[in-house]
């Protein structure tokens, strides 16, 4: 077992070593591939688990769950460095295209009246209730023959 802890820690320690330098996509995406894919170290070290004793097995998946959960978490720390400084000179260098048309401003909204409706309508859906549009008028045909409802 203590074989196995260092094998743990050696690994975190060659990880986060490879980790620290890298300062590109690709070499992010090539990092997450060695040791977080579905090929990499830790899956490896995942399958070695059927292969120990019983009793070792609970610790040292353990400590490989938590090594992943600690890789996975400095992976997404470092690609957020990585996408920031890539933004950021992006920004530093970039150019202004002042020939490109701008974006159109949105006029108008929606009228009081029809939000209150479909404010109505959610709630009924919510209910259990199908809200029919048609139009306002009906005629008297449509309304009590076709329905089969007796007039008076």
């Amino acid at each position: 077992m203590a074989d196995d802890v260092k094998s743990i820690d050696s690994v975190k320690s060659e990880a986060m070593d490879a980790l620290a330098p890298i300062d590109t996509q690709e070499a992010l995406s090539a990092w997450r591939s060695q040791y977080l894919g579905s090929k990499g170290i830790i899956r490896g070290m995942l399958s070695k688990i059927g292969t120990l004793p019983p009793e070792e097995r609970g610790p040292y998946g353990k400590g490989v769950n938590q090594l992943k959960g600690e890789l996975t978490s400095a992976f997404e720390e470092k690609q957020t460095a990585v996408e920031e400084a890539l933004l950021k000179s992006d920004l530093e260098t970039g150019t202004i295209d002042v020939t490109l048309p701008g974006r159109p401003r949105s006029t108008g909204s929606i009228h009081p009246s029809t939000q209150t409706l479909r404010n109505f309508y959610s709630i009924w859906a919510e209910m259990g209730f199908q809200v029919f549009r048609s139009r306002e008028i009906q005629l008297g045909e449509i309304v009590f023959i076709q329905l089969y409802i007796p007039t008076a």
